[in-house]
């Protein structure tokens, strides 16, 4: 014959420790994806999962940085960083909004650059996650999951 037996857990304390480190997770995590996000693409690497390296530079855009056309930018022939006059990575802006992480980049050539595709051969660099089912690469991701198991901690002890 089975036992029936009752009890009551309270978890008034967890509920109130998950509120106050809920905000301390979204601003470490704030403070942080956009270093990550910049540190990925100046080095090269999109910050979307699946794709590793950007697609390199037109031959054609190439022999004009080697030429110096681009001098007065520092621009480099590799790794491909999407850093020209550096106006596009600036309009970075990672912002909270209640429970919530909004990344945007305010300038258009991420449109072109993410979605639409740049030069003439519509060459797509993923700068952000933007369809569905997209996520961020495997760094950035280790990375929140850190931060979401230091709060963990905090919580449970």
């Amino acid at each position: 014959m089975a036992i029936k037996v009752k009890t009551k857990i309270d978890f008034k304390n967890v509920k109130s420790k998950l509120k106050k480190y809920q905000s301390e997770s979204i601003k470490a995590i704030n403070d942080e994806i956009g270093k990550l996000i910049l540190k990925d693409i100046e080095g090269g690497r999109s910050p979307v999962k699946g794709t590793v390296r950007f697609q390199k530079y037109s031959d054609s855009y190439r022999d004009a940085i080697k030429a110096g056309r681009y001098r007065s930018f520092s621009k480099s022939r590799s790794p491909v960083n999407l850093k020209l006059t550096g106006k596009l990575l600036k309009s970075l802006q990672v912002t909270m909004k209640s429970n919530k992480i909004e990344i945007t980049f305010t300038d258009d050539l991420f449109e072109i650059h993410n979605s639409k595709g740049a030069g003439k051969s519509k060459v797509i660099r993923r700068m952000l996650p933007t369809n569905n089912g997209e996520l961020f690469n495997k760094s950035i991701t280790l990375r929140i999951r850190e931060i979401l198991s230091d709060v963990k901690r905090k919580i449970f002890g």
